[in-house]
């Protein structure tokens, strides 16, 4: 039996080391080695679901980053980097994702734009702004197919006796 030749491998979706679906100990480390350090804390309905946080900063640079992820079953399903760097590292940002994830067509509203890539269930969307009185950008990452298996917790009976 014969395969057929393979095409280019297709890029992963990520940012500055992190990803959509990476376990929370990568994250940790990745959240690490960019000055921060990840703080997670267990939903009180759902102790499967964890919100975590760290302050950032991208090397090379002195503009501090947010980042937020919530997990589910210790992988990431969302991921979120936000700050203010200036136009010229957004400009960078975009170039470099198009360089290494294909072109996107940014999409326009108003005085925010966008851009999307997605990759089977996961998504990475860029998102910014360049001009005041709200300059800033998110760099969202999402596993669709692991928010799609959560299944909440069921609700506790409202009924009284």
């Amino acid at each position: 039996m014969r395969l057929g030749a393979q095409g280019p491998a297709v890029p992963a979706l990520g940012f500055l080391g992190f990803a959509p679906g990476q376990p929370l100990r990568t994250a940790d480390s990745v959240a690490r080695a960019l000055g921060g350090t990840l703080r997670c804390r267990a939903a009180a309905r759902d102790r499967r679901v964890h919100d975590c946080r760290a302050a950032l900063r991208e090397p090379g640079s002195e503009e501090a980053l947010a980042l937020w992820i919530s997990a589910i079953d210790s992988g990431a399903a969302v991921v979120s980097v936000r700050g203010t760097p200036s136009p010229e590292r957004i400009a960078r940002w975009r170039a470099e994702l198009v360089a290494r994830l294909g072109p996107a067509s940014p999409a326009r509203q108003h005085e925010q734009s966008m851009q999307q890539w997605i990759r089977g269930t996961r998504m990475l969307r860029l998102t910014w702004r360049t001009r005041a009185p709200d300059p800033g950008v998110a760099v969202s990452l999402v596993d669709g197919a692991r928010l799609d298996a959560w299944t909440p917790p069921p609700q506790p009976s409202s009924r009284t006796r």
